[in-house]
C-alpha cells in the first residue's frame, strides 16, 4: 500500500469514507463541480485525475519536463472545463554589479494549460521579458531610460486565480520593475490579468511591496465570480487587497490577523474567510458590503 492517501469525507456526516492511494505526496487538490473529476498534483509535477464518483484515479496527466518540477498550483474552469497549472519557471535571479548580460531571454510558460476532456497539454500562457516591460512602461511602472534596459526580470510566479464569469485569469508574481544603472531596483508585487479567450495578458496591477523572492509575502489569491472581486494576502503587513475586477484597481485593503496564509470564497453567499496563521485566527469578510 502507498504511503500517500487521500481521505475522502462526508460533506454532510462529516465522516471519513474513502481512502484514494497516491504514488506521490499530492500538494494540491481541485474539484470540477462540472464534471466531478479532480486534479491532485503530485510533487513530482504530475496531476492525477480522480472520480468523484468512484474515488478512483483514471488518468494521469504527465508535463512537460521542463516544467515538471516547477508546478506551484492547478485551477479549473468548470464553465470550460480548462485546467490551468501555475508555472515557477526557472530564473536568473543573481544579482551581479552589471545583470543586464545575465537576464533570463526569451518568452517562458507561465501557466500550462490542460484541456479537461482529453487530459492533455493544449497550450500555454507565455510571457516576454521585453513585452512585460512594454506594459509596465505603457501604464507607468517601468523605469528604463535606455532600450537595453527595457526589461522587467520575474524573480517568482506565486499564484493564479480564475473568474469563470469574465473569462479572466490572475497571476500573481514578483518582478523588477526599475531596471537602470544610474537608480536602485525596485521589486514589487504585480498582477497579471489575462483574457482567457485569446491567452494573453491585457493588463497589470501594480500590488507594491518590497517583495522577497525566497518568501513572497503576497502570494495568495481568491476570486469572488459573483462580486467581480479579487483578494490578495499581504503577510508582512497582515492586511488583505480588494480588487475591482470591473476596473482593475485595488478598492479596499483591510486589516487581518497575523500572516493571512489562506483565503477562501464562498460565493453563494459572497463571505471571504482569511486564515491568519500566527494568530491562530480566522477572519470573516461580507464581499457584499465592499464597493
Amino acid at each position: 500500500m502507498s504511503s500517500f492517501s487521500v481521505d475522502v469525507i462526508d460533506g454532510s456526516t462529516n465522516n471519513f469514507t474513502d481512502t484514494i492511494d497516491m504514488d506521490n505526496a499530492p500538494r494540491v487538490i481541485r474539484h470540477n463541480l462540472s464534471t466531478n473529476l479532480l486534479y491532485a498534483l503530485e510533487n513530482i509535477g504530475i496531476i492525477d485525475v480522480i472520480d468523484g464518483d468512484t474515488n478512483n484515479i483514471i488518468s494521469r496527466i504527465e508535463l512537460d519536463a521542463r516544467t515538471a518540477n516547477t508546478i506551484q498550483n492547478i485551477k479549473v474552469n468548470p464553465d470550460t472545463n480548462i485546467v490551468y497549472a501555475l508555472n515557477d519557471f526557472p530564473r536568473n535571479t543573481t544579482r551581479p554589479p552589471d545583470r543586464f548580460n545575465l537576464l533570463t531571454k526569451g518568452s517562458k510558460d507561465m501557466v500550462i494549460i490542460i484541456d479537461g476532456l482529453t487530459n492533455k497539454q493544449i497550450g500555454s500562457i507565455k510571457v516576454n521579458d521585453n513585452v512585460i516591460a512594454d506594459i509596465l512602461d505603457s501604464v507607468g511602472l517601468f523605469q528604463g531610460s535606455l532600450p537595453q534596459d527595457r526589461v522587467s526580470l520575474i524573480t517568482s510566479v506565486n499564484d493564479i486565480g480564475i473568474n469563470p464569469k469574465t473569462k479572466r485569469i490572475y497571476v500573481i508574481v514578483s518582478a523588477f520593475t526599475t531596471i537602470n544603472r544610474l537608480e536602485p531596483e525596485t521589486e514589487t508585487g504585480l498582477l497579471f490579468i489575462i483574457d482567457e479567450v485569446n491567452n494573453e495578458i491585457v493588463d497589470i496591477v501594480d500590488l507594491g511591496g518590497n517583495m522577497n523572492d525566497k518568501d513572497p509575502f503576497k502570494d495568495i489569491i481568491e476570486v469572488n465570480p459573483e462580486t467581480n472581486h479579487i483578494y490578495i494576502n499581504d503577510r508582512r503587513n497582515n492586511k488583505v487587497s480588494v480588487i475591482n475586477g470591473a476596473i482593475n484597481e485595488v478598492i479596499a485593503t483591510l486589516n487581518v490577523g497575523k500572516n493571512p496564509s489562506s483565503i477562501k470564497v464562498n460565493p453563494s453567499n459572497n463571505m471571504v474567510y482569511v486564515l491568519n496563521r500566527d494568530s491562530a485566527s480566522l477572519t470573516v469578510i461580507d464581499d457584499s458590503k465592499i464597493e
